[in-house]
């Protein structure tokens, strides 16, 4: 979308109070002739030295301010402010560069546009500001990069190397329009970030983030999100900026581009702060007759405002000048408001570390053309550009008649300069037209063709002149077999239970029978099919015009009518008789007219009658109907809520009371048995009656954000979570049956699983973002059949006989055979298939990232051979092992091609073609079992039985098959793929691992940490969320745990012998060097760990090195610590008064099920103080070093079960006494 700049000089024209509020108290202004006295010269530097010479002119009318006061220069450049120095603990003054000049840069790539205030012995500073004249700066039609969200911390999913990547990226679409001076000026001029450049504001992330812009090719201007904040120099709001200051620059700024000028907010706790006010008030009345640009993190029509008055302040001083734009991140999401400043687009951007809508991670291309602005979208990590032939697709059918070639491309560093198409080599190439950001069309007219075999070619033209090919062979038929609708797929996966079935049977192969371009972008919303129309919620990526509600005649694929809303609708419509309902991100329910689209009702939440209030809720989910009632939920300032409406009339039957956090969840509820489910950020589920809305039931049986729904069936509630688990509940208790995990490394920054699962004959059908369809028993919660895709399954599969349909992220819609899993029909659409098939009669409908809807009949073909069998038994001491994972793996490059369970026999079948494969198991307690199998093709049978054995020693190892612990433990860290490190004897198997991942998912926060210990009988569980290593200089005690720049980063992970070894560095001084070797002692639930600290350095070293841990029991209150020698439950941090040498925590009675924890230390080594939290459990060692010296630290991680009896402790207790 594009929106229109207004003339300069046409303002609101109602005055809004300027005065806000005070939520943390500031420091009065300085007093005339006191504080510090700033002095110097800005100066046209045209030499670019960077020092101002006698012949260099002062620029006149330039602004410099320290962001309570602002000056400006006079004729000779010069300016003189005065600085208040108890304003801030480190002081700056900057300049807002002047149109027709640019800033130099510095050796990062950001402007120099402040200086840090040195004071002399009289109070006296000087500083100079360097500027270069530049007569692009003068322009009015530019472009920059916007971005947000890039999160820089080692070893996360945003690390230093991947933020590197992305602005390498950007760097390429930069140099692919050339450098002629034609190109110069189509070419982003400058970036900005809006905010959470780091995860929590160190000087080592802020050094990530700086190394990592240091590579941009374009200046890149930064602003300060919440991330930024760092409490560890104090709580004021000075001591939580002093990071940011220090490491990146002023919290608030201004600059001007052209006719444009951009200010530069803290839009998080600077929004209290009355200076920031204060000056954009000043700031913009100085740049008064320009349109203003508005940078700042939080967005300003968030659910989540902490002051909605204050935002309304700065809403109603935008509008008083000409406000063209304002971009923002925080939430992770793409969307787009006009709604909010009058006259201009708010933006919010996602994230290039993670999304939480589940779009691709990306930045916008602003650019300003002809008095409009426009915002696109781009995503990140398409580095090669894709051509796809969607229509003729390779291998596919076309009519014999007028039809449509469609082609779709993306790159994200290049653009396309033209699209054509050739038919069986003619030297004639037809140019296509843009349907859509990747989409390009041209009528075709195949009537004339003859049947049979022919060939086409599509060739890519990028604006660097650069071309890429993609070649079909297809067919010429004299028909294809038109859509007919059957039973109706009423809703987001068929229905109120979202069972993901029809009765109606379709076969593959399938071919396509139309496409439709809606000219916006769907991602999880699906359709609809009620009658003869096709029902699809449409975003808008860019803009708003197209966001809204599609209607399409199945038979043609023809539009029949479309319903604007008020903002993206990113969940799936549903149809209940002649009522369409969809729901808008902003907070809208629609009842629509099914055969014209008119509005018949509406219900809204989050809105507010105060001056320059915008509309404050989210409804990412869809609604969801059963009998006359639609269920809806919603989250505004206080929380997540469910609202129950007539369907007919939108008359409001129950709203619930709060039922989970207030952040995004595109969990749509799902209704069945008299409950429906409200499924909330964080995990929980609450089951609420039908009827009135009572809480029935609430579980939080999993953690982070929510992307999936729920099913339910026959008494379950299968539940996905993010970190790739599908998780069992009765629907009745909410009590958990049972767990799967699938173990794969996911292709999605921060494992957002978003698929829902289809049931069918005992079976759930599942996907999962480490590309795996997996069939899942019911009963039991293992896996029958598992295919891997290539890319994550964010779609929900959908059964139709015996096929189960899906799309993937590597742009294919797949059908599986749903007995064996084997692959039967696939058809690329070169864009993100993350919405979920709908079957009905003879057609599937489904939708694309690319905006475009498809349907697909069957099509004439010859059947897909059958696979073969490898199938087989896995024992253990003579006896069946029943629930071992059995893993297939391709002999010749080692991917995982296939995956299972046994049964109660311990037996196993898998369905694969002919060929030579590695049949593997891995099973606790036990050595890991593999051997070679060839397999015959067409229906043949091969054994593939495995015997394992018991383990009598202790053991270690490196490998990538996931750990067995269990279908009921929680915290399991280790991936398929993912090599970690283990050791393990007969009683414990522990895991030491690479992966980096926040609190609650899989990994830790740094790499070479123990993840995983469990006991290795048939009842153990593993329930540890994390280790955490920290070498401090500061003293024993809070923050508890999660404390990022103090933390042992080991990322060399070996395994000789008995043990593995740990190595790396400290973050608080890299000249310390650690080693941490990890062994299971013999016979004992018992990991002995053994830290070697060396200081490289020349300078002592003095502090203390803690090892914590997070239990993470099924129920939180169940962590108890206890301390030998006290009375007191949870004592907290101990410096003296134990009696033994442990430190237990975890449950205090047998009847928990769940295992306990403890801590212990030789008698020689005593910590200093134990930390004994319940919620966490810790040691304490002194870890001085002296410089060249070496200092080595041993303690034991013990897990047994809580004693019976009086004392709990007593079996970690004993296994204590015999290591002291």
């Amino acid at each position: 979308m594009a929106g229109r700049l207004r003339s300069p000089g046409t303002y609101l024209a109602a005055v809004v109070a300027l005065a806000a509020p005070v939520l943390a108290a500031a420091p009065p202004a300085a007093a005339a002739g006191t504080g510090v006295t700033v002095s110097g010269y800005v100066y046209d530097d045209t030499d670019g030295d960077g020092h101002r010479d006698p012949l260099e002119r002062g620029v006149e009318n330039v602004v410099v301010s320290d962001g309570r006061t602002l000056v400006s220069t006079d004729r000779k450049g010069h300016y003189q402010i005065n600085v208040d120095p108890d304003r801030r603990r480190t002081d700056l003054v900057w300049v807002s560069q002047p149109a027709g000049y640019v800033l130099p840069t510095d050796a990062d790539s950001q402007p120099r546009f402040f200086a840090t205030v040195a004071p002399d012995a009289a109070g006296n500073a000087v500083a100079d500001f360097a500027l270069l004249k530049d007569a692009r700066a003068n322009d009015t039609d530019y472009k920059f990069v916007g971005m947000a969200d890039v999160h820089v911390q080692a070893g996360t999913t945003n690390n230093r190397q991947r933020f590197s990547d992305q602005i390498s990226q950007i760097n390429g679409l930069v140099a692919s329009a050339g450098a002629s001076p034609q190109a110069r000026k189509v070419t982003p001029r400058f970036a900005v970030v809006s905010g959470d450049l780091t995860n929590n504001g160190t000087a080592a992330e802020f050094g990530d983030y700086r190394a990592s812009v240091r590579t941009s090719t374009l200046p890149v201007w930064p602003a300060l999100g919440n991330h930024e904040y760092n409490v560890q120099l104090g709580n004021t709001y000075a001591d939580i900026i002093e990071n940011y200051r220090t490491y990146i620059g002023p919290e608030w700024y201004s600059f001007n581009y052209g006719d444009k000028h951009y200010v530069v907010l803290d839009g998080v706790n600077g929004l209290g702060e009355a200076d920031q006010l204060t000056w954009l008030a000043e700031d913009l009345r100085l740049a008064r007759g320009r349109h203003v640009v508005v940078i700042t993190h939080v967005p300003l029509n968030t659910a989540l405002s902490a002051n909605p008055a204050v935002s309304a302040r700065y809403i109603g001083l935008f509008e008083q000048y000409d406000t063209a734009l304002l971009l923002a991140g925080h939430t992770h999401t793409n969307d787009v408001d006009d709604a909010v400043i009058d006259g201009a687009l708010h933006a919010v951007t996602n994230s290039a570390s993670y999304t939480i809508d589940g779009t691709p991670n990306g930045f916008r291309v602003v650019q300003f053309a002809a008095d409009k602005v426009s915002i696109p979208f781009r995503e990140f990590d398409v580095k090669q550009r894709s051509v796809t032939l969607v229509q003729p697709a390779d291998g596919g059918q076309l009519p014999r008649a007028k039809t449509t070639v469609q082609v779709n491309t993306f790159h994200t560093s290049s653009d396309v300069k033209e699209v054509a198409v050739r038919l069986n080599n003619e030297t004639k190439w037809r140019k296509l037209t843009a349907a859509g950001d990747r989409t390009w069309t041209a009528a075709f007219d195949a009537s004339k063709l003859a049947l049979g075999k022919h060939r086409m070619q599509a060739r890519v033209t990028q604006t660097d002149g650069t071309e890429q090919t993609a070649d079909a062979t297809f067919e010429v038929v004299a028909t294809v077999t038109a859509p007919v609708t059957g039973t109706a797929w009423s809703q987001f996966h068929s229905d109120a239970g979202h069972s993901g079935t029809t009765p109606d049977v379709l076969a593959p192969p399938l071919g396509l029978a139309w496409a439709h371009h809606t000219g916006g972008s769907i991602l999880t919303s699906s359709p609809a099919i009620a009658g003869a129309l096709a029902y699809v919620g449409v975003r808008d990526e860019n803009g708003t015009a197209h966001n809204g509600v599609a209607a399409l005649d199945v038979k043609t694929g023809q539009q029949r009518w479309w319903a604007a809303t008020d903002a993206q609708v990113d969940g799936s419509v549903a149809v209940s008789g002649d009522t369409v309902l969809a729901s808008s991100i902003r907070g809208t329910l629609y009842g629509l007219d099914a055969a014209s689209g008119g509005v018949r009702w509406t219900f809204k939440v989050g809105e507010s009658a105060g001056l320059n209030e915008p509309r404050r809720a989210w409804m990412y989910s869809a609604p969801t109907v059963s009998g006359d009632t639609v269920y809806q939920a919603y989250s505004i300032a206080d929380g997540m809520h469910v609202a129950a409406l007539d369907v007919r009339t939108g008359a409001q039957r129950w709203v619930s009371g709060v039922v989970g956090s207030t952040w995004i969840s595109k969990g749509t509820v799902v209704a069945g048995e008299g409950r429906v489910f409200a499924l909330a950020q964080g995990g929980q589920v609450t089951a609420l009656d039908a009827a009135t809305g009572a809480v029935q039931w609430q579980k939080n049986p999993g953690g982070s954000w929510t992307y999936a729904s729920a099913t339910v069936t026959n008494g379950l509630l299968l539940r996905p979570f993010s970190g790739d688990y599908l998780v069992a509940m009765d629907a009745a208790t909410g009590t958990e049956k049972w767990r799967y995990r699938s173990p794969g490394a996911s292709y999605i920054y921060g494992t957002s699983t978003a698929s829902t699962p289809a049931v069918a004959g005992g079976l759930a059908y599942q996907g999962f973002t480490d590309g795996s369809v997996t069939a899942i028993d019911l009963a039991t919660g293992t896996a029958k059949w598992t295919q891997r895709t290539g890319h994550a399954v964010l779609s929900s599969p959908a059964v139709s006989g015996d096929t189960v349909y899906v799309g993937s992220n590597d742009g294919r819609v797949r059908g599986f055979d749903r007995n064996t899993g084997q692959p039967l029909w696939s058809y690329d659409l070169g864009a993100w298939v993350a919405s979920s098939p709908a079957v009905s009669g003879n057609a599937l409908v489904v939708g694309a990232w690319d905006g475009g809807v498809y349907a697909f009949t069957p099509a004439s073909g010859p059947a897909v051979p059958r696979w073969s069998v490898i199938e087989g038994a896995v024992t253990s001491d003579g006896e069946a092992a029943a629930g071992a994972q059995v893993l297939v793996r391709s002999t010749a490059d080692h991917k995982v091609l296939a995956q299972t369970t046994t049964g109660a026999d311990g037996r196993f079948s898998t369905a694969l073609p002919g060929g030579t494969y590695d049949v593997q198991t891995l099973i606790r307690g036990h050595a890991p079992a593999s051997r070679t199998v060839t397999l015959a093709a067409n229906g043949a049978r091969a054994d593939g039985s495995l015997t394992l054995s018991r383990l009598t020693e202790p053991v270690a190892g490196l490998t990538d098959l996931p750990a067995d612990y269990g279908t009921a433990s929680t915290r399991t860290d280790t991936m398929l793929g993912t090599t970690y490190g283990y050791v393990a004897n007969g009683k414990i198997s522990a895991s030491i691992v690479p992966t980096v991942a926040g609190n609650n998912a899989a990994g830790t926060a740094q790499p070479g940490w123990l993840a995983d210990l469990t006991l290795a009988d048939e009842n153990g569980s593993e329930f540890i969320d994390w280790s955490e290593h920290t070498l401090t200089t500061a003293k024993p005690g809070a923050p508890d745990w999660n404390r990022p720049g103090e933390w042992l980063s080991l990322p060399q992970i070996t395994a000789s012998g008995d043990t593995v070894t740990a190595a790396g560095s400290a973050q608080i001084d890299p000249n310390l060097k650690a080693k941490l070797a990890y062994r299971a002692l013999p016979d004992a639930p018992v990991v002995e760990m053994t830290l070697e600290l060396t200081n490289s350095g020349t300078t002592d070293f003095t502090g203390y090195y803690q090892y914590a841990i997070d239990p993470d029991s099924p129920v939180s209150s169940n962590d108890v610590a206890r301390v030998p020698g006290l009375s007191n439950n949870n004592p907290g941090y101990v410096a003296s008064g134990w009696t033994a040498n442990y430190l237990y925590d975890g449950p205090t009675t047998t009847t928990s099920g769940g295992p306990a924890q403890g801590l212990a230390w030789p008698a020689a080594q005593p910590p200093v103080t134990l930390s004994a939290q319940g919620y966490v459990a810790g040691l304490w060692f002194d870890a001085s070093v002296q410089a060249g010296g070496t200092r080595t630290i041993r303690w034991y991680h013990i897990t047994d079960y809580p004693a019976a009896g009086s004392d709990p402790t007593a079996a970690i207790a004993a296994w204590a006494a015999k290591v002291a």
